[in-house]
């Protein structure tokens, strides 16, 4: 039992090792699923350097994509093509998801960025 234990203990680690070892990833992508967001535009809102960049995308079936890079990890915002809407995200060289509903964008389920999870878990002890 106790071999089963320390195998079990040693695996682990080693997968938490290599998870923790891979490559950096040197671009992002931001994959977005809204339900109730009708087929538009979505904009994408974030600094390089002194000046504001903003890039849209298409929405099909409350899905959008963005793809960029990132120096390092920044806010950014995702807004509506409306502007009645959107949210801010933090943004790093990562698989990024999103997923929400268009009548509730402040409460969107952000995983994949390490730094927006950090965000999101000191948020939650301030409460």
């Amino acid at each position: 039992m106790n071999k089963r234990v320390i195998a079990g203990a040693l695996a682990a680690m080693t997968l938490g090792f290599f998870a923790c070892h891979q490559a950096p990833k040197d671009s992002y992508t931001i994959d977005g699923d809204i339900t109730g967001l009708k087929d538009s535009l979505i904009y994408f809102r974030t600094s390089a350097g002194d000046s504001m960049v903003v890039d849209s995308a298409r929405v099909t079936n409350g899905k959008f994509t963005f793809t960029g890079k990132a120096e390092e990890p920044k806010m950014a915002s995702i807004y509506l093509q409306d502007r009645r809407g959107g949210f801010n995200l933090y943004v790093e060289n990562a698989a990024i998801k999103i997923k929400g509903n268009v009548d509730s964008l402040s409460t969107v389920k952000i995983t994949g960025s390490a730094t927006q999870e950090q965000w999101d878990k000191f948020q939650q002890e301030l409460k």
